[in-house]
């Protein structure tokens, strides 16, 4: 084994940091792994150190695969399948020619239908939903995140000395120890939290400068002029995309489609104006556009016209569609015959 990533698995701290960035990393990852994660790299400024060190490396080498079949808890760690990722991890980041670098900031994005998990150097954990970007900035007082598009949840760790704070447009969310969503969407930015306590701050075109804290199942809509609203939201179907899902209640059918088509690029379009005042409930998977569309389908008697780039549902398919394409922003799963055109 090369003699520098032999010194590298000497290391107990980079041998468990490793551990914990393949599981986190893992589609199996659990609420239990993030807590027991923060409470690990809490216990002192060299793991928080090394984690960083670590993280920085695997974004560079593009990522780690094939090291995140186990599950790194304190009472079952495997020292042979801990060092298994680390010895990868090593060879991306020594062997591959990728130095161990503290990173101070960073840029994720994901891509329509792409969803992404990212754990910060801190203990944080941001998921990122379809076609959305952030920029993070790390320093010695402040975690900054600046959303320039989309939507993202952050599970925030706790660290008193660091304010974490999420920046989207002129709107600013300080977090107190917090898991909360944000999402922006041309001028209108969201805020909903699940748990702890935000200081959200804006600017009012009426008020001047605004502030508010958010109690846990609150929502704060934000629009282009700086007026907030304030409301409680269905929670489960407001965070369903988290899961991969979406969540109709008695929604418009372009509601509806405007939703799904950010997930996908095939759209899904209204052909027939009859069908624009429609309205649909159940749960679907937003990877899934051709199975909701057979499934509405057969809800609302209607035929489907599949096509390349796009999904037309019409009530007339003898006759060429007079296409609608849905604008607003925003069943379970069953097999139906589709029936194409």
């Amino acid at each position: 084994m090369n003699n520098n990533i032999s010194s590298w698995l000497a290391d107990p701290v980079k041998v468990e940091a490793a551990a914990w960035l393949a599981r986190l990393q893992s589609e199996e990852r659990s609420e239990e792994d993030v807590r027991a994660f923060q409470d690990w790299v809490s216990q002192s400024v060299y793991h928080r150190q090394i984690f960083g060190q670590i993280t920085a490396a695997w974004e560079t080498a593009g990522g780690l695969r094939g090291t995140a079949d186990f599950r790194p808890s304190p009472a079952n760690w495997s020292r042979r399948k801990m060092l298994v990722s680390a010895c990868a991890i090593a060879t991306l980041t020594v062997a591959g020619g990728v130095s161990l670098f503290s990173s101070s900031s960073a840029s994720y994005s994901t891509a329509v239908g792409e969803q992404k998990r990212i754990v910060l150097e801190d203990g944080s954990a941001i998921m990122l939903d379809t076609d959305s970007r952030i920029d993070v900035v790390l320093s010695r007082n402040l975690r900054k995140v600046s959303l320039r598009s989309g939507r993202a949840h952050f599970d925030v760790a706790h660290d008193s000395s660091r304010p974490f704070v999420v920046e989207a447009g002129k709107r600013e969310v300080t977090a107190l120890g917090t898991a909360f969503d944000v999402s922006r969407s041309a001028d209108t930015v969201n805020i909903l939290l699940a748990e702890g306590r935000v200081a959200v701050k804006w600017e009012s075109a009426r008020h001047g400068e605004t502030s508010r804290y958010l109690t846990p199942g609150e929502r704060l809509k934000i629009d282009g002029g700086g007026d907030g609203l304030l409301d409680r939201p269905d929670f489960a179907k407001a965070e369903a995309w988290r899961s991969g899902k979406l969540i109709f209640v008695d929604d418009t059918l372009p509601n509806a489609f405007a939703e799904m088509n950010r997930y996908g690029r095939r759209r899904l379009v209204i052909g027939s104006p009859e069908l624009a005042s429609q309205r649909i409930s159940g749960t679907y998977r937003v990877t899934d556009t051709v199975q909701f569309a057979r499934a509405v389908a057969f809800l609302l008697d209607a035929q489907l016209l599949i096509q390349d780039d796009r999904i037309v549902l019409s009530t007339d398919p003898t006759n060429p569609p007079e296409v609608l394409d849905p604008q607003s922003p925003s069943a379970d799963r069953r097999e139906i015959p589709l029936r194409e055109t």
